[in-house]
């Protein structure tokens, strides 16, 4: 009911893409920002009717960049005019035949005069009153341009006979999708190599969210929930120790029997070092199943402790291998880990007594 429960991960932390270290989760702000970038930009667009009554109930004669908001303006009025300044950032044009603000639209690379240049004359005036017989007009230009940029602007190539086009610059087509517009609004971040593995198509996605929670040691081990403030006596479920998050998963007797184990099978010695366990330099972006091991290792000795405490099954090393073997077993037999996979560890597949067959050109 009312009780506070404890929250284990951020939300903001949980919604980054899973390169960045998140679960791939949009907030939801964020996503209602790109979907307003998108009326805006298809208002911005001209090409229906929505948008042509829009162009006359709210602008008229004035620039869309311009309009100020009425106090009577619609909701979905309201939020694009919010993300308006994001969105015209954003929104490019090749010159046709000039029917757009030759201030405050971006027809030149740099951005739209009137952030780098003093407006001159009316803040309105279009592009084709500085056009003359199908090209730029110098004399024109330098009425209220200094001849740096004039020089400068005549060197931004026209169509005369053709539409003006609009663009959208984060796509290299120019079209506009929410992806991309959530992609400029969003706080990015660093990514993290650990991601590639974390989210192997090798595992199981329950494997993976665990593992996530693994890296950031938001898992309720014992020695955890006892940081966090939980009072409870504390006891490993193999032996006498107290379960801290190194014994559970490095130090205890089961766990070193697993981890030595599988270390001689694919000669790895410090197998307590995750980036030992790498093919390369970097993480497979195609998957491994030498890199994806220290994880099925982790993840089953964590289940063979929740079947101790819960259900009374004392864990057992021996067990463990077994079913870390079956899981590889499983994933060959189904086509999600396939003979390229095992590249550079075909003796540890013969150990397990698993058939692979690797393609040689």
């Amino acid at each position: 009911g009312h009780d506070r429960k404890d929250h284990w991960v951020a939300w903001r932390d949980i919604c980054r893409p899973k390169q960045e270290g998140g679960l791939g989760i949009r907030r939801l702000s964020e996503v209602g920002v790109a979907l307003s970038m998108k009326l805006w930009f298809r208002f911005r667009e001209q090409c229906t009717q929505w948008a042509r009554f829009l162009r006359r109930s709210y602008c008229g004669t004035v620039d869309p960049g311009m309009v100020t908001l009425r106090s009577n303006a619609s909701p979905s009025w309201r939020r694009m005019i919010q993300t308006r300044a994001v969105a015209e950032r954003q929104i490019g044009w090749i010159i046709g035949q000039g029917h757009l603000s030759f201030w405050h639209d971006r027809w030149m690379e740099r951005g739209p005069l009137s952030e780098w240049c003093t407006v001159q004359g009316p803040p309105d005036v279009r592009v084709d009153r500085f056009l003359a017989d199908g090209s730029w007009s110098q004399e024109i230009l330098q009425r209220v341009l200094p001849s740096s940029v004039a020089e400068e602007v005549t060197e931004v190539q026209l169509r005369p006979e053709e539409e003006d086009v609009m663009l959208w610059r984060p796509t290299r087509e120019g079209r506009f999708t929410t992806r991309s517009a959530w992609e400029v609004y969003r706080t990015a971040h660093q990514r993290e190599d650990v991601a590639i593995v974390t989210w192997s198509r090798l595992l199981l996605p329950t494997i993976s969210v665990f593992i996530w929670r693994f890296f950031r040691r938001r898992l309720p081990v014992d020695e955890v929930l006892q940081q966090r403030g939980v009072c409870l006596v504390s006891r490993c479920q193999c032996c006498e120790a107290v379960e801290s998050w190194e014994h559970l998963f490095y130090g205890s007797p089961v766990a070193g029997e697993v981890w030595g184990y599988f270390g001689h099978l694919f000669g790895v010695g410090s197998w307590r070092v995750m980036e030992r366990w790498r093919v390369g330099t970097a993480w497979s972006s195609t998957g491994s199943v030498r890199e994806i091991t220290p994880i099925l290792i982790c993840w089953f000795l964590w289940t063979a402790r929740n079947d101790s405490k819960h259900r009374g099954l004392r864990p057992e090393g021996q067990k463990i291998i077994r079913q870390i073997t079956q899981y590889l077993r499983v994933g060959m037999a189904s086509g999600i880990i396939k003979p390229r996979h095992w590249r550079g560890a075909i003796s540890a597949a013969q150990a397990m007594v698993i058939q692979v067959r690797i393609r040689r050109l």
